[in-house]
């Protein structure tokens, strides 16, 4: 009598595949369950204490209160029903010195994070930071090409502002529009602006933009 046959190999072979199947759908299944990150390790859904803490610094809640890290997120009040903060990036973990500082794509940035109780990002606004070299502010404007870039060009539903009295074109360039998609389980909301704006006799340029990404559980109170 064979103890292992061609009839038991082939069971113990159904078996073996059944099992790789099994494996395979845990893992598909814990990898989309897992949401994904919109800037390095920083996304919508994904978990505040998720994140690593030595790639950031700077640590700060939306009323001015310093923390050390992400998991002291809840020392931050609450604010219209979410906890607060700002962060920037480590620049030790800079590849360059072009990398250095807080940037997305290429500009540098103020990033505004909203927590909710569960400790998931609901929200996370970016706007280009003001205090950045004229050079990066008069690219600021055109941050919504590397959205398009990163989330596709297509399905934007845009809205251009009627120009204001004290806004002033800039040769024949006036810009002031607000673009916005849904993709996947967020919104994104793109406010883009080029003009200069008339203050008490003087021109001051306006080169800037508003990223927000949005959950579709988000709500403030």
């Amino acid at each position: 009598m064979e103890l292992y046959g061609a009839p038991f190999l082939n069971h113990k072979k159904k078996l073996m595949i059944k099992l790789f199947k099994i494996i395979f759908l845990i893992l598909l299944a814990t990898s989309l369950a897992k949401a994904k990150s919109d800037f390095r390790d920083v996304g919508i859904g994904v978990n505040i204490l998720d994140i690593p803490t030595e790639k950031y610094t700077n640590f700060i809640c939306f009323n001015k209160t310093k923390i050390k890290s992400w998991s002291d997120y809840k020392k931050c009040n609450l604010t219209t029903g979410y906890y607060q903060l700002y962060y920037q990036y480590d620049d030790k973990y800079a590849l360059n010195e072009n990398y250095e500082g807080t940037q997305i794509a290429g500009h540098p940035v103020l990033i505004h994070l909203y927590i909710n109780k569960l400790g998931k990002i609901d929200r996370i606004k970016i706007n280009s930071d003001p205090k950045a070299s004229m050079y990066y502010q008069k690219q600021a404007h055109l941050f919504w090409i590397r959205a398009y870039g990163k989330y596709g060009s297509k399905n934007w539903h845009c809205l251009n502002n009627k120009q204001e009295n004290n806004h002033i074109k800039i040769g024949k360039a006036y810009l002031n529009k607000i673009c916005k998609k849904i993709i996947d389980d967020k919104t994104l909301s793109i406010k883009s602006e080029l003009y200069k704006s008339k203050d008490n006799d003087k021109l001051n340029l306006i080169s800037r933009f508003e990223f927000n990404l949005y959950s579709k559980e988000y709500k403030e109170k």
